[in-house]
């Protein structure tokens, strides 16, 4: 018995070795005349996801306690999801598989839905593979293509692979693993980050990114994001840096760079200019509804009664020559707020201070550094006549 045993597992091994040399030709598919069935991939003829069957023909996933299927990266970007799977056995059988895989979908009801099957009909190489016991296994399965199955948009996935024990093969394990896709999106730097050839510090850094300045995601990799500059470049940052919050391109605005984006808390351009009381100021009822932008920033520790808004017109000289007719000044009254309005292109920056009178000389020094930066990209400040 135990001759014969060894006999079968010698025979599948040497069958697996000699199989898997043509693995990489076959690993997108192969084109056939005639359709598949289900667990081959389908037909190409599936339009939706399908409620899944799989648990109740193998039963609870991952029921073999050290029989494990596991992702290299949980969470993937949308048209890039290269998965590298790997497979361990820590039981004491040894269990063969094939190549075939199934690819579900989790429906807004928690529950697994199959994946409709590629354009066209594919069948699976006929391969087999055994994995010993204290053994491992690493594959890779690429979803960026057309091929088994459609390219998977944004959610939550799971591969699924069905095993047998080399020596009960009516015993079948449900092997899952799962995963994430995200929509490809728009980042930005939080800070000025290095981006580099590859993901690690070891890397050569070819370009810093600037605060505020936007890429787009590629693919995830560990703690690093590959990314594609607006010049096409594609390298990597390292993800901690950079955020969806499209507010944080404003740090490189020329109107609010002379702030330092290391003395800004936030930016946010949610503010409603027409619900904005401070714009009174610059025209009151004229100006309302016309800014197609209000951006509002805060400042960190000492600069805490600074405030500044950026007012992106759809022209500015225009809104200024309003606000001129108005005839209306800035309002200098002791202990209450001052502000000061600068222009460039078509936007405005009002600069807000609480009160000159108590403000420590740290704090005074950086109102006239920020100031003196305005003047000196802008010209002089706006001024109206008393009216």
């Amino acid at each position: 018995m135990l001759k014969n045993m060894k006999r079968r597992l010698c025979r599948l091994l040497c069958l697996a070795l000699l199989l898997c040399l043509p693995l990489p030709a076959y690993a997108t598919g192969i084109t056939v005349g005639g359709g598949t069935n289900a667990e081959q991939g389908g037909t190409g003829e599936e339009a939706a996801y399908q409620p899944s069957t799989l648990e109740e023909r193998y039963g609870k996933p991952n029921r073999v306690k050290g029989l494990t299927l596991t992702l290299e990266e949980a969470e993937y970007i949308e048209g890039h999801a290269l998965l590298t799977l790997k497979f361990r056995n820590r039981t004491r059988h040894a269990y063969q598989y094939g190549l075939p895989y199934f690819l579900e979908k989790r429906g807004t009801d928690g529950k697994w839905y199959s994946a409709p099957a590629g354009k066209g009909n594919y069948v699976w190489p006929m391969i087999g593979m055994v994995i010993l016991p204290g053994r491992r296994a690493e594959f890779e399965i690429d979803l960026r293509a057309p091929a088994f199955y459609d390219v998977p948009g944004p959610g939550e996935y799971r591969i699924a692979k069905v095993a047998d024990r080399v020596d009960r093969e009516a015993d079948k394990v449900l092997l899952t693993v799962e995963f994430t896709i995200a929509e490809k999106k728009t980042l930005y730097a939080t800070k000025p980050v290095y981006f580099r050839t590859g993901p690690g510090t070891k890397y050569e850094a070819v370009y810093e990114l600037e605060a505020g300045e936007a890429c787009k995601q590629i693919a995830k990799n560990g703690k690093w994001m590959q990314v594609e500059l607006t010049d096409g470049r594609r390298g990597y940052v390292f993800a901690k840096y950079l955020t969806e919050d499209a507010a944080t391109q404003y740090y490189m605005h020329p109107l609010i760079a002379p702030l330092g984006a290391e003395n800004i808390r936030s930016i946010s351009a949610t503010d409603d200019p027409a619900n904005d009381r401070s714009i009174q100021n610059l025209g009151g009822a004229v100006l309302k509804g016309r800014a197609g932008t209000c951006v509002h920033v805060t400042l960190k520790r000492a600069y805490d009664c600074y405030a500044v808004r950026l007012y992106l017109f759809g022209n500015a000289w225009e809104a200024q020559a309003a606000a001129n007719a108005l005839k209306r000044i800035d309002t200098m009254v002791p202990d209450a707020p001052s502000y000061t309005y600068y222009r460039m292109g078509n936007a405005i920056v009002e600069w807000r201070a609480d009160s000159w009178y108590d403000f420590s000389k740290k704090e005074r020094a950086y109102a006239e550094a920020v100031n003196g930066a305005f003047a000196e990209l802008c010209g002089p400040a706006i001024v109206y006549l008393i009216g």
